[in-house]
Parts: structure tokens; sequence; C-alpha cells
């Protein structure tokens, strides 16, 4: 399999891990010095997050200005409940 057909999973699958960090309290997405950073709104650190998946959660409108602070949007909260979901609606 090539590199470049496994790369979409590997970019959803990180945007995933990222919008299920910005569901804890006080995690937001700042923009800090040219780059976007994954921190707690009480500190002044936090992980860098590359562009392209800022890029690709912005594409799906999973991610909502607030500010200065990228913040999770409806429309990325129903996409994390579904993904929670069982495939099969009558199995809980």
């Amino acid at each position: 399999m090539s590199r470049a057909s496994v790369r979409p999973k590997e970019d959803m699958a990180s945007a995933r891990r990222l919008l299920q960090r910005l569901t804890e309290q006080e995690v937001t997405l700042r923009r800090v010095e040219g780059c976007y950073r994954l921190m707690r709104q009480s500190t002044q650190q936090g992980a860098l997050v590359p562009e392209s998946l800022i890029s690709l959660c912005m594409r799906y409108d999973w991610l909502t200005r607030d500010g200065q602070d990228l913040v999770l949007s409806d429309a990325g909260r129903a996409s994390l409940r579904r993904d929670g979901e069982s495939a099969d609606p009558f199995r809980h």
C-alpha cells in the first residue's frame, strides 16, 4: 500500500485526536507567533499543531473562531458523537 493512500486516514485520525483534546475543559487552539498551539487557557505554552491539520479541520467546519482562538464547533462535536456511536444503530 502506498504512503499516499494511507495519509488521508492518518490525517483524519490526527484530526479526531485534536478534536477530542478540544473537548477538555479550558483547552483551546491559540495562534502564537504565526502558528497554532494546543494549550490550556491558563498557560502560555502549548503543543505546536501543523497548519495542514488546522486547514483540514476548518475545511470540515470542525473548528470555529472565538476571538483569537479556535475552538470546537457544533459540527465538530457532532462528528465526535457520530464517531463514538456503534456502526449498528440497534446495538448499545
